[in-house]
């Protein structure tokens, strides 16, 4: 007889992975119960309780690019949403600064539904030429696994801990807000 979830599960290892509002709900999720050990924000806005504490278990958040400021886009109707995209990016940019087991890094190129398995879909191929979807994908698994497999199961990853990243596309936190803020700067 296959055993249950319920047998198979280890509930002391428990992580919770979303991509946009699956991510925001991820980070508002972890304020509420302390039974996740490690959250995963795949470039979803926070809100809620996740919008004014710090992260209450590790957390990881992988952002897509920001549109800088431009005369167009701030005369734009999206004006708003451009804002806080660069607004969310500094937030979670001064957390990892300023937290430990908080790491927030931004794919250069990437879109926000690059973060996806759907990338890769022929839908999408006018995107492509920004990030390809295999180096998409390669970039977001080698973050979530090494932020997993260090904080479920308990296995060192040096990804996580260097000051620079092996994947030209991938800034860190510090230089996310130095982004943030040059592109916000009068």
């Amino acid at each position: 007889m296959p055993a249950t979830w319920r047998e198979r599960i280890d509930f002391d290892r428990v992580g919770f992975l979303g991509f946009s509002f699956g991510g925001a709900t991820a980070a508002e999720a972890a304020t509420m119960d302390q039974r996740f050990r490690a959250i995963v924000n795949l470039d979803g806005s926070l809100f809620g309780q996740a919008a004014t504490q710090p992260p209450a278990a590790p957390y990881l958040t992988l952002l897509a690019d920001f549109e800088p400021p431009s005369a167009p886009r701030d005369a734009s109707s999206r004006r708003y949403e451009y804002a806080i995209v660069r607004e969310m990016a500094l937030l979670e940019a001064e957390r990892a600064a300023a937290h430990d087991d908080t790491y927030a890094f931004l794919v250069r190129g990437a879109l926000h539904e690059a973060l996806t398995d759907e990338y890769g879909q022929a839908s999408n191929a006018r995107k492509w030429l920004m990030l390809s979807p295999a180096r998409a994908q390669t970039i977001r698994n080698a973050y979530v696994l090494a932020f997993f497999n260090r904080y479920l199961r308990s296995q060192p990853e040096a990804l996580l801990d260097a000051s620079s990243t092996p994947y030209a596309e991938v800034i860190t936190s510090n230089e996310i807000a130095s982004a943030v803020r040059n592109a916000t700067a009068p």
